[in-house]
């Protein structure tokens, strides 16, 4: 029994460290969004995405509606993050101040 539970928090564990680190690049890219606006954010996103499809031969009389749909995806990201950022604020000052 001892065997199986070492073996699952061996397959477990770096799961869970890639959830967290996605989770802190996550909320990261949505807090730097604020000081650098969030329509020069969402277009600098999209051209880079933009960029790196047209560099693995995308399609290229699809260009608008990917730049659209990376527009649409990276604002959504923002407002994901601010909303996963206030969730973990509320948490920690609900576990700080709880007596």
């Amino acid at each position: 029994m001892v065997r199986i539970t070492i073996q699952i928090f061996r397959f477990l564990i770096p799961w869970l460290l890639r959830v967290a680190w996605f989770t802190l690049i996550f909320i990261g890219i949505s807090i730097a969004s604020i000081w650098t606006g969030i329509p020069t954010a969402v277009r600098k996103i999209a051209n880079n995405q933009l960029d790196r499809a047209v560099a693995a031969e995308f399609p290229t009389e699809l260009d608008k509606a990917f730049y659209f749909t990376a527009c649409i995806v990276s604002f959504l990201i923002f407002v994901s993050g601010w909303i996963l950022t206030s969730y973990l604020t509320m948490l920690i000052v609900r576990w700080i101040l709880r007596v």
